[in-house]
C-alpha cells in the first residue's frame, strides 16, 4: 500500500520502507510431514468410507476446502484424458485449475458417483472427514500422528505426500510445481517437499566413480537403504541422467570425466607467453564440470 502511494504522488517516501523482513525459519507452528507409501496403504484400507476422499486428496493435491466445494459439474470422467475442472472461486489462489485423474482416481469416483446425478450435487457431500474423524482414521490405521522429529500428519500433509511422492519418482520440478498448483518454486522444493523420505543415499551412488577402485562390496542393497531422518535442510533438485552413468549423447561420463580433469594442458611450445597459443592451461571448474553435470 505505501509503495503504490508513494508511486501515485500521495506521498513522498516509504517510511517502511528500510522495515526488513521477519525471519521465521525455524519457527513454523505447524510442521507438517508426508506419510509413506505403507502409511497411504494402511489408511485407505482402514477407512473405507473416506477412502475416495483421501485417494483424490493424495493424487491431485486438493486442499479440504477446494474438494469440499467440488460438484460433479467439474467431474469429466468420460474425457481422454479424464479431468477435474476446478472454478476459480473455490480455489486458494482464485484461478481455474484442470488437474488430470489417474485410473485408480476415476474408478473411485465412478463408484460413489449417483445415478441420477444432478451437476450442482457436492462430489463428496458428508464424505469429507473432520480432524477428530481423521484422527481416527489413522489410529484406526496405526499411523502416529507426530513422527519423531514433531513434524504432524493431519489432512493437509497428504498434499504434502504428492509433493514428496513426486520427487521420490523423480518428476521435474517444473511438472511437480504445475501439479502442485504452486507460484513459486520455493513452495514445492522447500514447504511441501519432505526431503526426510527422498532418496538422498541411493542418489549419491547413481553418480560415476572418479576413483580407479571400484569396491562392488561397499555398495549398499538398494532394499536396504531406507529414508533419511534428522533436523535437514536445503532443496530438492532433481537428477537429470540415466542410471547407467551415460549422458544423453551416449558417451560414458566417467570416460569424459577422465579426459576433462587433466591438471594441466600444455599447448603450442610451452613457455610462459601469455598468448592463446602459448600458455600453460589450468583445470577451471567451472568449465569442466559441465563434463561431469551434462
Amino acid at each position: 500500500m505505501l509503495n503504490w502511494l508513494q508511486r501515485t504522488g500521495r506521498i513522498l517516501a516509504n517510511p517502511l520502507k528500510t522495515v526488513r523482513p521477519v525471519p521465521t525459519k525455524g519457527r513454523e507452528r505447524r510442521l507438517r510431514r508426508a506419510m509413506t507409501d505403507d502409511e497411504i496403504v494402511r489408511l485407505l484400507r482402514a477407512s473405507p468410507k473416506h477412502k475416495p476422499v483421501y485417494l483424490t486428496a493424495i493424487l491431485t493435491g486438493l486442499r479440504r476446502g477446494e474438494l469440499k466445494s467440488l460438484q460433479w459439474a467439474d467431474v469429466h470422467l468420460n474425457q481422454t484424458p479424464p479431468f477435474l475442472s476446478v472454478r476459480a472461486s473455490t480455489t486458494k489462489n482464485r484461478k481455474l485449475a484442470i488437474i488430470f485423474l489417474r485410473d485408480d482416481v476415476v474408478a473411485e469416483l465412478q463408484r460413489i458417483k449417483p445415478d441420477p446425478c444432478p451437476p450442482g450435487r457436492w462430489v463428496f457431500h458428508r464424505m469429507i472427514p473432520r480432524m477428530p474423524e481423521f484422527l481416527a482414521d489413522i489410529k484406526r490405521a496405526g499411523i502416529q500422528e507426530f513422527d519423531a522429529l514433531g513434524h504432524r500428519a493431519d489432512f493437509h500433509a497428504l498434499r504434502h505426500t504428492l509433493c514428496t511422492g513426486l520427487g521420490r519418482v523423480g518428476v521435474a520440478p517444473r511438472a511437480a510445481m504445475e501439479l502442485m498448483r504452486h507460484s513459486d518454486m520455493r513452495l514445492t522444493n522447500m514447504n511441501h517437499t519432505d526431503i526426510s523420505q527422498l532418496p538422498l543415499l541411493e542418489a549419491l551412488y547413481k553418480l560415476p566413480r572418479w576413483t580407479d577402485s571400484n569396491p562392488e562390496n561397499t555398495k549398499p542393497d538398494s532394499d536396504k537403504i531406507v529414508s533419511q531422518t534428522g533436523d535437514v535442510s536445503g532443496h530438492f533438485e532433481a537428477y537429470s541422467g540415466t542410471t547407467d552413468g551415460r549422458n544423453i549423447n551416449g558417451d560414458s561420463t566417467l570416460s569424459a570425466c577422465k579426459n576433462g580433469l587433466k591438471s594441466h594442458v600444455s599447448e603450442g611450445n610451452g613457455t610462459s607467453n601469455k598468448s592463446s597459443a602459448g600458455r600453460i592451461r589450468t583445470y577451471n571448474p567451472p568449465v569442466n564440470s559441465r563434463l561431469l553435470y551434462h
